[in-house]
């Protein structure tokens, strides 16, 4: 990939990001200083991270993921377990 595309990928990627972000974080609370705004981009950033369901997860928020993975062993576990299921 040459360098010029390689940057107009860059930029339209943050673009996408940029409009992502401001639909969920930005338009939803007001930023009364620069700490303010990044305590309440922090709290949604690890809200987005742990609480907040993903498709990509079956729509379970990934911390649940986390546990019901844990609860049922690990990913190496789990497809030994369906190989001898499948005999």
């Amino acid at each position: 990939m040459g360098d010029e595309l390689r940057a107009v990928t860059k930029a339209y990627d943050f673009a996408l990001w940029l409009l992502w972000f401001r639909q969920e974080c930005s338009n939803e609370h007001r930023f009364l200083s620069i700490a303010d705004a990044q305590e309440k981009v922090d709290a949604w950033r690890n809200h987005y991270n742990t609480g907040r369901p993903h498709s990509a997860l079956g729509n379970i928020a990934p911390e649940a993921f986390a546990r019901q993975a844990s609860a049922r062993g690990s990913c190496l576990d789990l497809a030994k377990q369906e190989l001898v299921a499948a005999g």
